[in-house]
């Protein structure tokens, strides 16, 4: 018996809706890793009015920084550019990412994803490409003011995809910690 592939249309959708379901999914998982991070960092603010350094720190570096490769493939993906097998070329490299979103258009539909976000990424797409750098990164990690910029960034990402998806109910975990 074949092995259940959810990735694989079942034959109900035309190509160009499953490629749009298969991106909204992608997008969705996205939103769900970065609610991950957020709600860590909103719990050690709570228990201790400050974010760092802390222990679960390399943790939700990488929820916030997975949730961006999975927002940039999903647009990727949406753009029609490619297919979803295809989207493994790019591996973790965000900078290759980005620079992929910026040939289609990710500017023009991004207006709030700006050339500071665009600098994070490209600074952080080394260490999260690299699994080993990330896990054992060193030298007192990330500073405060660095986590909140990465935030920053995915929160951007997010609500500028989220529009261009017209997937704004995507977008429930913004009222959900209000005192951020």
């Amino acid at each position: 018996m074949a092995q259940y592939d959810p990735w694989e249309n079942p034959g109900t959708y035309d190509d160009a809706t499953w490629k749009k379901l298969k991106s909204l999914a992608l997008l969705e998982s996205a939103i769900e890793f970065f609610f991950v991070a957020r709600s860590a960092l909103q719990v050690r603010r709570l228990a201790t009015g400050s974010i760092a350094p802390f222990e679960s720190e390399k943790a939700i570096t990488f929820n916030f920084l997975h949730s961006i490769e999975l927002g940039l493939k999903a647009y990727i993906l949406r753009s029609g550019e490619t297919s979803f097998d295809n989207l493994k070329q790019f591996r973790h490299d965000l900078s290759l990412l980005l620079e992929e979103c910026e040939k289609i258009g990710i500017n023009d539909a991004c207006p709030r994803f700006r050339k500071e976000q665009e600098m994070i990424i490209k600074r952080m797409s080394p260490i999260y490409a690299n699994a080993e750098a990330l896990r054992y990164f060193a030298g007192g990690g990330l500073s405060k003011t660095r986590i909140g910029v990465l935030q920053d960034t995915a929160e951007l990402l997010f609500f500028d995809l989220a529009h261009e998806f017209g997937a704004v109910s995507l977008l429930r975990w913004r009222d959900s910690f209000p005192f951020r």
